[in-house]
């Protein structure tokens, strides 16, 4: 019903409405105009009653999140990661303003990437940023006398002056040991993939929205063959068919760091979803590792 919503859909060339679609495609437009610019963009887009108009903002919003995907990368491509660090602590050295919008981001790649706690902070003399974890309580770090910010287990937002940079890498080194091997274990569900179903994907949707007490349901199949690969999104995603027992599904992979294993994967983590194009709804398998 809201005209800048629909423009914006539209001009995604989304045809279903999902949590996926919601968290991976819509918000990230929304929120590219706060990251970078000015949030009123993405309001004015909501507020729109003119479709000129609307078609206006969407496409700043879309070229935005075009502009904010690129900066991501090109930080990620320059940065060095000690990985001697159990706690990955990154200092972008450069104009804080420019970047403070995306170092949650650029921490969420890290980690997943890396499969450890990453903190990303930028500026020089007060260092603001943010860190992302899949398993140590990131926002312990935030209760050291000389660190202030807020948040939650899986995400926080810190601030602390540069001078106890170092002191935090080797204090949040020793919290990490003191506290690893107590998290409870992400549970994994293994499964051949004639279990796959309409009826299956159907009944896990019933538990989103998924978050943070939440898990969305991770499955992990072995024995599996990929007997189609093709590169899209500028090369950076991979569709695939998935072959198990002569069973075969769609495949999909948006982590770029696993690209080159995918073609001789015998053993995939992956959730299930459908994805639906031109009116026609299939079953998609979203990997998420390669084991």
């Amino acid at each position: 019903k809201n005209l800048g919503l629909k423009v914006l859909i539209d001009k995604l060339e989304l045809n279903s409405i999902g949590t996926y679609e919601l968290g991976f495609r819509i918000n990230p437009c929304l929120n590219a105009a706060g990251r970078l610019e000015d949030p009123i963009t993405a309001l004015n887009l909501l507020l729109s009653k003119d479709e000129d108009e609307a078609n206006k903002y969407a496409n700043e919003l879309i070229h935005l999140n075009k502009k904010r995907q690129d900066l991501t990368d090109k930080i990620l491509n320059k940065i060095n990661i000690d990985l001697t660090n159990d706690i990955l602590i990154i200092h972008i050295e450069e104009e804080s303003n420019k970047y403070i919008g995306i170092v949650g981001l650029i921490a969420g790649k890290i980690s997943n990437k890396y499969k450890r706690p990453c903190i990303v902070v930028t500026g020089k003399g007060k260092l603001h940023g943010s860190g992302r974890s899949n398993g140590f309580p990131i926002n312990r770090l935030i209760e050291l006398p000389f660190v202030s910010g807020g948040g939650h287990s899986l995400a926080c937002g810190i601030k602390f002056d540069e001078d106890n940079l170092k002191e935090l890498q080797i204090l949040s080194n020793k919290l990490y040991r003191s506290y690893n091997g107590k998290n409870e274990s992400i549970k994994i569900i293994e499964n051949d993939i004639n279990i796959i179903n309409d009826n299956l994907i159907n009944n896990i949707n019933k538990l989103q929205p998924y978050g943070q007490d939440n898990l969305e349901p991770l499955f992990f199949t072995k024995n599996i063959s990929i007997t189609d690969y093709k590169l899209i999104g500028n090369d950076k995603f991979a569709k695939v068919s998935i072959m198990q027992n002569f069973k075969i599904f769609d495949g999909i992979c948006f982590n770029s760091n696993l690209i080159d294993k995918l073609k001789y994967a015998n053993s995939i983590v992956y959730t299930l979803n459908f994805n639906e194009w031109n009116g026609i709804k299939n079953i998609q398998l979203n990997i998420i590792d390669i084991i």
